[in-house]
């Protein structure tokens, strides 16, 4: 019996390392096994090991900070409910962002190569449905900066239309609707791959492999296709049209907005000095720039119908870091464009300093107090 489970795992592995070559990678495109070009592969191995971990941490401090900032009372006082509601998708948008580069920091240290693990870990979880995870996180993040930038559109350019859905009840509902939608349209993607588990004779006994397989969706290329092209209709170039329109229309409303204030020499008045517009703008513009290129390649990848060249992995392996870059740099970007965020995130900064000195200096007192009465105790005569 014993012979057989040691016989049934050594032919399991061979099988498994024999279909290497046709598993498909994290991405959901076939590995070329070891017949890789050599190039594309260094280029590939520094992006990911080095330089996307890298914005991946500068993204989670960056959106923690944003949260930190964005929930301060200080940034919701003296705005109106249009406002608020632009206010709790920016929120909302750290948060996604902020779980894009958590996961997306276990998913880069997962080696895509491995297909047998000894144990279900948290790399056999992320090669499976990582890629599913990332989409969903993704997509989600898009669809709350189009969430907010139609409802700051609508508020601006149809101010009584707008409070009828441009609120943060609204606001709240379409989050979760975000969130609903993104699950579904990449559900399939977690049918890329096939786990089987077979029992082996090792040195404590009995024990358990998992190999993985190419799974439901990656077994029928015709309708993975199918599927991939509506996902990126979905999930980029519906998303691309409306962020782009919005964003014209909102540059030519400030732009108007600006005249107006200069020929009539209207004062800046409270609310308009926490300006909720331009930082929209520039997210927008910021999410174009760096999300763009790759999904362009992509599109045109699904378009002409062609596999990748080594030029063209190469190239989208730059654009996926600008895209990573994209979910990290709001922080900066806020930093940069809105002078009330900046300080909020001082008078933050400052508050922690002073209460750290203040409860250091108590500390300080409560120690003096404490040797001053050991010193002054009464000694017993002997």
């Amino acid at each position: 019996m014993l012979d057989k489970l040691t016989n049934s795992c050594f032919t399991h592995t061979l099988t498994d390392n024999k279909n290497y070559s046709s598993v498909p990678d994290s991405e959901g495109y076939l590995t070329s096994g070891f017949n890789s070009v050599e190039n594309y592969e260094i280029t590939k191995h520094i992006l990911k090991i080095y330089v996307t971990p890298v914005i991946c941490f500068v993204g989670i401090i960056g959106n923690v900070l944003n949260l930190l900032v964005l929930t301060r009372r200080r940034m919701q006082t003296g705005i109106d409910s249009m406002k608020k509601s632009a206010h709790l998708g920016l929120i909302a948008l750290a948060v996604a962002d902020l779980l894009y580069c958590t996961f997306l920091i276990i998913l880069t240290f997962t080696d895509s190569n491995l297909v047998i693990y000894g144990s279900f870990s948290i790399f056999l979880f992320s090669k499976m449905f990582g890629m599913a995870i990332k989409n969903i996180l993704s997509m989600f993040s898009t669809y709350i900066t189009v969430m907010i930038a139609v409802g700051r559109y609508a508020a601006i350019c149809y101010p009584l239309h707008a409070k009828q859905f441009v609120n943060v009840t609204a606001t709240r509902m379409f989050i979760l609707a975000c969130f609903l939608l993104s699950v579904i349209i990449f559900t399939p993607n977690f049918w890329l791959f096939r786990l089987h588990t077979y029992s082996c004779y090792g040195e404590h006994g009995i024990e358990y492999r998992y190999s993985l397989d190419t799974g439901f969706l990656s077994e029928r290329p015709v309708a993975k296709k199918s599927i991939d092209s509506i996902q990126l209709i979905i999930n980029f170039i519906i998303p691309f049209i409306i962020l782009s329109f919005c964003n014209f229309k909102l540059i030519m409303a400030l732009k108007a907005s600006w005249k107006f204030r200069q020929a009539q020499s209207v004062p800046v008045s409270q609310n308009q000095s926490k300006p909720i517009t331009p930082t929209l703008i520039a997210t927008i513009f910021l999410f174009l720039l760096l999300s763009s290129p790759s999904e362009f390649i992509n599109l045109y990848s699904n378009v002409a119908a062609k596999d990748k060249t080594e030029l063209v992995l190469v190239i989208l392996e730059f654009a996926n870091v600008l895209q990573t870059c994209n979910f990290a740099v709001n922080f900066i970007l806020y930093c940069v464009v809105n002078v009330h965020f900046r300080a909020t995130l001082a008078d933050s900064l400052r508050r922690k300093r002073g209460y750290n000195e203040i409860e250091g200096q108590r500390l300080q007192n409560m120690t003096t107090t404490t040797n001053v009465n050991m010193s002054t105790k009464a000694v017993p005569c002997a």
